[in-house]
């Protein structure tokens, strides 16, 4: 019968003075031992070896200094290695002294948030947010993978080649075949993709449209919409051939039309696509209903409408802010693994007309550059309301920057690929760069 946690400690310790070895085969931190003595003879027993001195009680015991005597002496470590538990049983019990870690970090975390809900002050929106940062990051101090052979990395690389290539890519298609081409397939998981543009050029119109062609495909899509209501969003998914959008808006629609409309609805009942509309949603928020959506099922890929308003850290700079959001969303592909497509505004130069849209525009665009995987630019070249628009992709980290032409349809609100060369004649950066 294991004893409890600090006999299980005890003898991990004992059972790494006795086989130093042992100590390749667990990322433990001094941290993750509850009971005071145990931490600082872990410590020692990982300097002393990272000294390359050979593990023993001496050299231990000095590598402790003071703390030794405050621990009991030498016996104290004579006592650990009579306690050694088997090199058999040395991985379980590494595992459960990490699970005790854990659930010491969660009751911590948990205490603190019942203390900030005792803060009249506090908005309750806050307490929320508080609570959940709390908890997350309990959590995510638990083991990660750790270093692996690089013969086992290359062997899942090429397992996913094999997928893609007999036509199981984990790649999420944009809807666009152009765009698609480019990107080799589409956004991956574990990346993070910026769309941005000018006001009224058709950032959110192409989210949405990206959004629902994952969704009619099979894939299971979340759609944070801070700007446009529900009604709005509504409005631009049921429009399409024969029931243009204002004629939508304006209720001007015919019998017929209506049963257009009736079958569309229905054919979206068994789409599985959530739409949040709550404005100035906290970074916390978006990501604890991405975790509770996927604890069911995977995520395809979640969409946020748009960067600038997403509510950041208080009591800090807004570029500082805004780069927390950026950080925490780029968290999020990695820990679901999901591409993560998000929407930004550009600064004052980049909004003037004009001149085609380039990295330095993204308003506080410092990190947010930094931290996307890809950055998608639209740009409409001619006159205000021309439906010729030009898809630049302006960085991407696996694959070429470029220029695509496509083409508005404001009546559907919906874009197309254009056929023919492509706008501007402009040819394709390196693979990796940036525009």
């Amino acid at each position: 019968m294991i004893g409890p946690g600090h006999e299980l400690e005890r003898r991990v310790v004992g059972a790494v003075l006795r086989a130093p070895g042992l100590l390749a085969e667990t990322d433990l931190e001094p941290a993750a031992f509850g009971h005071a003595p145990h931490r600082p003879a872990w410590d020692a027993l990982r300097r002393v070896q990272a000294a390359g001195d050979p593990v023993e009680l001496q050299l231990v015991g000095h590598a402790m200094g003071g703390r030794l005597d405050a621990c009991g002496g030498s016996m104290f470590l004579a006592n650990l290695l009579a306690d050694a538990v088997t090199t058999v049983a040395f991985d379980r019990h590494a595992a459960l002294v990490a699970e005790h870690a854990l659930r010491r970090r969660l009751r911590a975390a948990l205490v603190s948030a019942l203390a900030h809900c005792d803060v009249p002050e506090m908005p309750t929106a806050d307490c929320i947010d508080r609570a959940e940062r709390l908890i997350r990051d309990a959590l995510e101090r638990r083991a990660t993978r750790g270093p692996v052979p690089i013969g086992e990395l290359l062997r899942e690389t090429l397992a996913g080649i094999r997928a893609t290539r007999d036509g199981h890519s984990v790649a999420v298609p944009m809807g666009l075949p152009d765009l698609d081409t480019m990107t080799a397939g589409g956004m991956r998981p574990g990346e993070l993709w910026i769309l941005a543009a000018r006001p009224s050029v058709g950032k959110s119109a192409l989210a949405v449209q990206v959004a629902e062609h994952v969704a009619t495909h099979g894939g299971r899509v979340l759609l944070h919409s801070l700007e446009m209501p529900g009604v709005q969003l509504g409005q631009r998914i049921l429009s399409g051939p024969g029931t243009p959008l204002q004629r939508l808006r304006s209720g001007h629609v015919t019998p017929g039309e209506l049963d257009t409309l009736e079958a569309r609805v229905a054919g979206h009942a068994t789409t599985r696509w959530w739409v949040d509309t709550t404005p100035g949603i906290a970074v916390q928020g978006i990501r604890s209903a991405a975790r509770r959506l996927s604890s069911r099922e995977p995520l395809a890929l979640v969409v946020v409408d748009y960067l600038q308003l997403v509510r950041g850290e208080k009591g800090i700079p807004r570029e500082q802010q805004v780069a927390g959001v950026s950080r925490e969303l780029k968290a999020l592909t990695l820990e679901l693994g999901l591409p993560v497509l998000l929407l930004a505004q550009l600064n004052r130069d980049g909004a003037k007309a004009g001149r085609r849209p380039e990295l330095h525009d993204l308003r506080e665009s410092g990190a947010v550059e930094q931290d996307a995987d890809g950055v998608l630019f639209l740009h409409r070249p001619g006159e205000a309301g021309t439906t010729d628009v030009e898809a630049i992709v302006a960085k991407q980290r696996m694959g070429p920057c470029g220029i695509r032409a496509l083409v508005f349809d404001p009546s559907r609100v919906r874009f197309g690929c254009r056929a023919g060369p492509q706008s501007g004649g402009e040819s394709e950066r390196r693979e990796g760069g940036r525009w």
